[in-house]
């Protein structure tokens, strides 16, 4: 047969032997998907959840780009006081997210050290 391999077509005839849906057979069929990260086709095991990505580096990278912030209970919006952007505050354990990023943490520690007013703050 055009493009069809000999494996391929004994896991056809077991499906079609299957008795119906509840079989184990037509249960753990492969089922074929595309990772949305990278495009990526790959197979899932047919019993349980299936999976949505290749691998566990696109899941990690897919869900640090496209957080969803509606299960997180203590995520806030707040205003870097360095460089004015609006950033999530979000998993503030012990005390609360000031800076937007490293670099502004950084910037305005050295604004404290040198006696600078960050924001309407003075230093004390």
């Amino acid at each position: 047969m055009d493009g069809i391999g000999e494996d391929q077509i004994q896991k056809i005839m077991a499906l079609m032997r299957a008795k119906g849906r509840n079989s184990y057979a037509y249960l753990s069929r492969p089922e074929v998907r595309v990772c949305p990260v990278c495009g990526e086709v790959f197979e899932t095991p047919g019993r349980g959840r299936p999976k949505r990505f290749c691998s566990e580096k696109c899941r990690t990278y897919y869900h640090h780009k496209y957080p969803s912030t509606e299960n997180w209970s203590s995520t806030r919006i707040a205003v870097c006081p360095i460089c004015g952007k609006e950033f999530q505050a979000s998993r503030e354990y012990k005390r609360k997210r000031k800076y937007c990023s490293r670099a502004c943490a950084n910037r305005g520690r050295a604004m404290e050290k040198k006696g600078e007013v960050i924001d309407g703050e003075s230093n004390r």
